[in-house]
């Protein structure tokens, strides 16, 4: 029995992996019935039907649809920020960050009505005072709601109709790694953090979320008000999304909370 694990035991660590670099919710179902399974036939000391089981499995994985790389013309990222004097020189560094390192057209929008004064051709960023909105009164104390305006905002005034993929990404991060933004497989509406939900009360963070640029509007605009941006992306994961894997951080920051994340 001990031979036989170590023998099928790459196998499996292939299958999980290959799972994961195409996730849907769908996939987890799947994959535990597949290893229930697997463990079952083990207990009966059925080995011949355990190996060829889990060859099926790898055979039937690899002719699942592979990602797509996608042209850096047809990805960009909105950055969203709210800038003050204590985060200014944060901001213009990550934005630096994402104009020097990448190939990506950078839009930025800042609702604290400041801006970065950043001159490039690949940078263009939109200013607006939130505190000055009809909504504010009603928001202040709601994230969601205020990031929902600002990138509705955004949507208003940029044109993103020419990319296929728009990739949110709160100002505060930078991807050294961001050639996994674009590899994107066929169909996928939402590209997702890496984490994975656990728990009866189950998120997704939102510091990064790619978006097929045909639903960002109607997405976005129907967020309910009193539900968080992180419940509602993990409440869109039954639908056609990809997860990105673990994503370092080379500079961090501290969130609103006061934690730190040294990986998205």
């Amino acid at each position: 029995m001990q031979f036989t694990f170590h023998l099928i035991k790459p196998c499996i660590s292939l299958t999980v992996q290959r799972f994961y670099n195409n996730y849907n919710i769908h996939d987890d179902i799947f994959l535990g019935l597949i290893f229930l399974g697997i463990v079952l036939l083990c207990r009966n000391r059925n080995y011949l039907v355990f190996i060829i089981l889990s060859v099926l499995i790898i055979t039937l994985l690899y002719n699942r649809p592979t990602k797509q790389t996608y042209s850096n013309n047809s990805i960009c990222i909105l950055l969203t920020t709210y800038i003050t004097d204590s985060r200014l020189d944060m901001y213009k560094q990550r934005v630096t960050d994402w104009l020097d390192k990448t190939p990506f057209m950078i839009y930025l929008v800042d609702s604290n009505n400041r801006g970065l004064g950043i001159h490039n051709k690949r940078y263009q960023e939109f200013l607006f005072d939130q505190s000055t909105q009809p909504y504010y009164d009603n928001a202040r104390n709601n994230a969601t709601r205020l990031e929902k305006e600002s990138i509705l905002f955004a949507l208003s005034k940029f044109r993103f109709t020419e990319y296929d993929y728009v990739y949110k990404v709160t100002g505060k991060y930078f991807i050294p790694n961001f050639n996994v933004l674009t590899k994107i497989k066929p169909g996928a509406r939402f590209i997702l953090q890496r984490q994975k939900p656990f728990g009866p009360i189950a998120s997704i963070n939102s510091e990064l979320v790619g978006f097929k640029t045909d639903i960002l509007y109607d997405t976005i605009y129907n967020i309910p008000d009193h539900v968080s941006f992180e419940d509602y992306l993990y409440s869109i994961i039954y639908l056609s999304c990809q997860r990105l894997p673990k994503l370092k951080l080379n500079d961090t920051t501290p969130r609103g909370d006061g934690s730190i994340l040294t990986s998205l």
